[in-house]
């Protein structure tokens, strides 16, 4: 026993209390002496004595009306969660720690701790201290744990209903995070979405053998085969990379349906690039979001710094939502590029076929103009194609608009009857104002074609026209 006088006169001690009874009672004394707070760490038995053991429910009781502040851990367990719901009831918080095996109380001026974890029967030995420097000792550990603890009314939640709520844990060890990495991935039995920053990123997970891992498992047979999916920076290295692995690796832009790994450029619109992390997520279940803080390092052990390991559902789904924005969007800008190649062929689709009737126009016109006797003969032929040629064009620009109409699936198809041997035949008087006048190269003929009469969309004299012209522009350079 060491005994002595500090400032305030009164005696400093640290001793052993040996007895039931003396510890009880030194332990009611403790709980009367705190002015302003008690802190208390208890094994999972001593729940049931704090509630069932008149005098130290009383103990917390009257501290609690003085007004002392109580903040309790315990290991929350199904065998005595009914007695932790009645202490939440006496102390000002009561918190979840798993494993705990600690018994030890503290307040601002003393520490006690006692040594039996017998569900029934109270500590027989305990030790006692005021001593200043011990006190606070005990009063760093016990706010350590606290600050590791969970709720209680979190882990009653899990209780009831039978299943974990999961867990968030700061890392702040970099091979250990790196260990963790790795054995996420082999726990994988679903999915595994990764999100990489940079190409560094990439090529320091490739060094550690996550790449190949996740290729690995990707390959397993039907069935068994791991749906993986990576947002990454791409370089000359890595494709090259990827390519070596000889996997069905793809790209959004490409039809990957029957690849379980699937690699998208992250950087293919910059708005998009993320900097700062790498995230992991496997099966939706757990997820690892890594801080980046020295890219240019190789070593994984080097370029990581703090990480965040979490199963609580609220958290990883965050991160799943996340990656399918940024895959998502990805996806839409990979559509756009596309839409903008198919407004492209269609300018120019369009432009073809505007220029075919204005081309027959221009041609009536310049024989009107260069020979006004032969105008007189051929009037009425004229006119009616220049008015089909016209009307052509009209059509055209009506098919222009079609296209938005197929675009948003309003697009209707107005049938009418004709007679293909008429269309035939404008195509072919159409064609021949493509050559000039005084040409007897070409003699296009038209024999023994049978009249054909069905029902078709207006747009059949594009169809019929987009034949014959390039067919004749073909004869005349053979010949």
């Amino acid at each position: 026993m060491d005994k002595r006088r500090n400032v305030s006169n009164k005696e400093v001690t640290t001793e052993i209390v040996h007895g039931s009874d003396k510890v009880v009672y030194r332990f009611v004394q403790f709980m009367q002496n705190a002015q302003t707070r008690i802190d208390v760490c208890a094994h999972n038995t001593r729940p049931l004595l704090a509630v069932e053991f008149k005098q130290i429910r009383d103990s917390f009781i009257d501290a609690k009306r003085r007004g002392v502040t109580i903040r309790y851990i315990t290991e929350i367990t199904k065998d005595n969660l009914r007695y932790c719901k009645e202490m939440m009831l006496i102390v000002d918080e009561l918190r979840h720690l798993d494993g705990i095996k600690g018994n030890f109380s503290v307040s601002e001026q003393e520490y006690v701790s006692a040594f039996s974890f017998k569900e029934r029967d109270f500590s027989e030995w305990m030790i006692y201290s005021n001593f200043k420097e011990i006190v606070e000792h005990q009063q760093y550990i016990f706010n350590s744990l606290w600050n590791t603890s969970s709720s209680a009314e979190r882990k009653t939640l899990e209780i009831k209903n039978g299943a974990s709520l999961g867990i968030t844990e700061i890392i702040d060890n970099s091979s250990r995070t790196q260990n963790l990495f790795i054995d996420l991935i082999k726990t994988a039995e679903s999915e595994v979405l990764l999100m990489l920053p940079t190409v560094n990123s990439f090529m320091r997970e490739y060094r550690i053998g996550a790449i190949q891992l996740l290729e690995e498992i990707s390959a397993k047979p039907e069935g068994r085969a791991i749906n993986i999916r990576i947002l990454t920076p791409i370089n000359n290295t890595i494709e090259k990379i990827l390519e070596e692995m000889k996997t069905k690796t793809t790209t959004l832009s490409q039809d990957s349906d029957k690849s379980n790994l699937k690699i998208c450029h992250l950087e293919s619109e910059p708005n998009l690039n993320v900097t700062t992390a790498t995230i992991l997520v496997v099966d939706r279940e757990a997820s690892l979001a890594i801080e980046k803080v020295n890219d240019s390092s190789e070593r994984f052990t080097e370029a990581v710094g703090l990480s965040t390991y979490s199963t609580s559902q609220p958290t990883v789904t965050s991160y799943v939502s996340i990656f399918e924005n940024f895959w998502n969007q990805l996806e839409l800008y990979q559509k756009l590029k596309q839409h903008d190649k198919m407004q492209q062929e269609f300018i120019n689709i369009a432009a073809h076929e505007l220029r075919t009737p204005a081309q027959s126009i221009l041609g009536y016109t310049e024989l009107a103009k260069a020979d006004p006797q032969y105008i007189e003969q051929q009037t009425q032929s004229f006119i009616d194609g220049m008015y089909r040629n016209a009307f052509r064009i009209q059509k055209l620009t009506k098919d222009i608009l079609d296209v938005t109409r197929i675009e948003s699936d309003t697009l209707r198809l107005n049938k009418i009857k004709f007679d293909l041997k008429e269309v035939i035949l404008d195509a072919i008087e159409d064609t021949k104002l493509m050559f000039p006048s005084e040409s007897n190269k070409v003699n296009l003929e038209f024999r023994n074609m049978m009249n054909v009469v069905g029902e078709v969309d207006s747009r059949k004299s594009s169809v019929i026209s987009n034949v014959v012209i390039p067919s004749t522009k073909c004869f005349v350079q053979i010949f």
